[in-house]
């Protein structure tokens, strides 16, 4: 049940990851756009990922899992004040700093899920 979550997440944040690389400097409608697919994403996070029951695992997994879960939560609530400080950058250098900063770190999500569907397996 949870692998499906995962790789839904995991496709989500790949989307985004390419959408927002596509994105030309200080459009502020695309950025919007994809904060709330960013939204979106933490609220699958918290509503299905959360959710999914991991105390059938032994307490060494539950515990990797778990771990993945609050680097994916603090990484989901960073992003979204990298979407802030590009929606409010100014200067193009700045603008795209704060670009690849958000790509950077949709790059490490993907990793935790990557590492999540590997634990599960």
């Amino acid at each position: 049940m949870g692998n499906n979550q995962y790789i839904f997440l995991k496709e989500k944040l790949e989307k985004l990851k390419e959408e927002l690389g596509q994105v030309s400097d200080r459009d502020t409608n695309s950025v919007k756009h994809l904060g709330q697919l960013h939204s979106e994403i933490q609220s699958f996070f918290q509503s299905q990922i959360l959710d999914i029951p991991i105390s059938s695992a032994s307490s060494e997994l539950e515990e990797k899992i778990l771990s993945y879960y609050v680097e994916l939560n603090k990484q989901l609530k960073l992003l979204g004040v990298d979407f802030t400080m590009l929606q409010v950058a100014r200067n193009p250098t700045t603008w795209q700093q704060r670009q690849q900063q958000a790509i950077a770190r949709l790059s490490t999500l993907i990793s935790y899920c990557e590492a999540l569907l590997e634990v599960r397996f």
